[in-house]
């Protein structure tokens, strides 16, 4: 059982919910007919294959199978409880609700979440007012050089961490934070030597980094050098080492590295109005195009793209252009975001910023007119590679005009629209002075590499079938077959349409596999039998298992449900034949000395022998 909460309670927050409202701030959907389909937040792909259900009130992706009611998309994409996420949406319908009734796990891990989040919180509270008294001037000195007003300061919640190895911890206490809360934070460090902690950042300018909720979940600390201060390094540990331009919060239980845009949730709703995400790199890139009046930005936090930051904004259909740094390391860091996004399915263009500037020195020298020039003159993804290719092979002679098309082979294949992809392959023919057949051949070459790729993927993950090496007890379960899926698929598809109770007598649990719809079955029948109908919300309610709630979402956005007398007579037919199958064995293997199991066996088997032969 989804547990914690009254089951009218969650009955009452799903009513006041809307389902199609909650994702849409998530993933763009479009309406289908009687569905919404958008691209899932849960998989990379380049066809929208997620579908949500305004009748039902669920959601299932036909591509990873991911599914379930509104609880269970916040729950996976927001990483949170059931609790919480029952918590979050009744606070959004203005529902009160008591405290749930939590398992000690459960409880104990959202104490430790809430109390991490409390700590960030409160640190970013009191590293801006750090910023704005006596002991942050050179910082805010060091910002206004930057072009940071006080004002685009408090929008993005800078701050300032001092030299000071203890001050955040005394200020902590003294506020009732505990420093074990610190800890987990990664707002302070345990020391190498001897007991205590001390502070993580020291002598920083500090940067929230935050979900799209706004909560802070880390941070990002670079070093102010006009302090000299150590800024990174512990106080007697030994010769002191320059310390690291910039220092981020390590992983923690609500910060993962490379999941976090850093200025999305200031930056989501324009995102959503352009239907444009400007990527850059670093935080002071985003700040610089947000205080220029540019506010669909966000940065990759520093680092190169993710596919869980991909993940996170491919669902919103946007067009993305990207503007890393204009030097070698960032046309690197250029090279591997595009083949991630454009792989994912993306509109891709690549903004380059002249005169080897980031787009913070451009924007604070020339404007923020001049680099929305720059995005608007952005280059599609494969102009961009080839340019890029050229310049570093030539295409002078026959070795580098092969490099040249190799390199750009995957952007070719990748190009889903045969009209667009000829013409590209026609114009590099044309400027490398090679033949189109050539070119394709090469193209054609990735294809198949890619493919073969595809296929060594899907045979690692081991997909069984049903063998006589399996033991028994695996056959009884082993729901793997395909026809043994679909047979117990339509069963539980006919309960949720609502079987005749002469026919619902015809079922019994232990003809089901444990396969997810055999289970899913046996949890529906327990519904009947305890009330009638199948309700699907009760269904998901009562479900633990991630799996089984993706099951039973998939069959509410997969076509109406109606009762069939063949299908159902077929599929309870064959069910029970291999259930006798599967008996025969056991009664076979059944240990001699233990007569009560075989005798049980052997009653079983006669009852459901003469079934087989009724219906037969």
């Amino acid at each position: 059982m989804r547990g914690g909460f009254d089951q009218l309670l969650i009955e009452d927050v799903r009513a006041h919910t809307d389902i199609v409202e909650v994702i849409s701030r998530y993933v763009n959907l479009r309406k289908t007919g009687k569905y919404y389909m958008g691209l899932c937040p849960f998989h990379i792909e380049k066809t929208p294959s997620f579908a949500v259900s305004p009748e039902r009130q669920v959601f299932h992706c036909f591509g990873c199978q991911a599914g379930g009611d509104v609880f269970a998309f916040l729950m996976k994409r927001e990483n949170v409880s059931f609790p919480e996420a029952v918590k979050d949406l009744a606070e959004r319908a203005g529902i009160r609700i008591p405290d749930p009734r939590e398992s000690a796990e459960e409880s104990r891990k959202r104490s430790r979440r809430e109390a991490i989040l409390r700590a960030l919180e409160w640190a970013t509270a009191y590293y801006e007012r750090v910023l704005g008294s006596d002991a942050g001037r050179e910082a805010r000195e060091y910002l206004e050089r930057r072009g940071v007003s006080r004002e685009l300061a408090r929008k993005f919640r800078l701050g300032y961490a001092t030299e000071s190895w203890d001050a955040l911890i005394a200020a902590a206490r003294a506020e009732g934070i505990a420093v074990e809360d610190l800890l987990a934070a990664g707002l302070v460090s345990p020391r190498e030597q001897g007991t205590g902690y001390y502070s993580r950042f020291r002598n920083r300018v500090m940067y929230p980094v935050s979900d799209h909720r706004g909560r802070v979940l880390g941070f990002g600390g670079r070093l102010l050098e006009t302090g000299g201060g150590t800024g990174g390094v512990q106080a007697g540990s030994g010769p002191a080492q320059p310390a690291p331009k910039y220092v981020n919060s390590p992983e923690t239980d609500v910060y993962v590295k490379g999941r976090v845009w850093y200025a999305l949730y200031l930056a989501k709703d324009a995102v959503r109005r352009k239907n444009q995400a400007i990527v850059v790199e670093g935080y002071m890139d985003a700040i610089a195009c947000h205080g220029a009046g540019i506010d669909n930005v966000v940065a990759s936090c520093g680092t190169a793209l993710t596919q869980e930051q991909i993940q996170a904004i491919v669902p919103l259909g946007c067009e993305v252009v990207v503007s890393f740094d204009s030097d070698s390391a960032g046309t690197a860091a250029t090279l591997r975001s595009l083949e991630l996004l454009k792989g994912a399915g993306c509109r891709v263009r690549v903004a380059q910023v002249p005169e080897g500037k980031d787009p913070d020195e451009f924007v604070r020298a020339a404007g923020g007119e001049k680099f929305l020039q720059v995005v608007d003159a952005a280059l599609p993804v494969v102009d961009y590679i080839f340019r890029k290719a050229v310049e570093e092979h030539g295409a002078a002679d026959p070795v580098a005009k092969g490099a040249v098309v190799e390199k750009i082979a995957p952007f070719l294949w990748s190009i889903s629209n045969e009209v667009e992809q000829a013409a590209y392959v026609s114009r590099i023919s044309e400027e490398l002075r090679v033949s189109s057949e050539s070119v394709w051949a090469v193209v054609r070459k990735r294809a198949r590499t890619s493919q073969e790729e595809v296929v060594r993927h899907k045979n690692a993950l081991g997909l069984h079938t049903i063998d006589g090496k399996k033991s028994v007890e695996n056959l009884v379960q082993d729901g793997s077959t395909p026809a043994v899926q679909k047979a117990e698929e339509n069963l539980v598809r006919m309960m949720l349409a609502g079987i005749p109770d002469d026919r619902l007598r015809q079922i019994s649990q232990e003809c089901f596999t444990g396969s997810r719809f055999g289970r899913l079955a046996r949890h529906a029948l327990a519904l009947i039998a305890e009330g009638g109908a199948v309700d699907l919300g009760l269904l998901i309610n009562r479900l633990d298992d991630e799996d089984l709630v993706s099951a039973a979402a998939s069959l509410a956005v997969s076509g109406d449900a109606v009762f069939d007398e063949r299908i159902f007579r077929d599929c309870v037919f064959f069910l029970k034949k291999r259930r006798l199958a599967a008996l025969t064995e056991l009664i076979a293997r059944c240990d001699a000395g233990n007569s009560e199991q075989r005798i049980s066996l052997m009653r079983e088997m006669q009852s459901l022998l003469s079934e087989v032969k009724g219906s037969a």
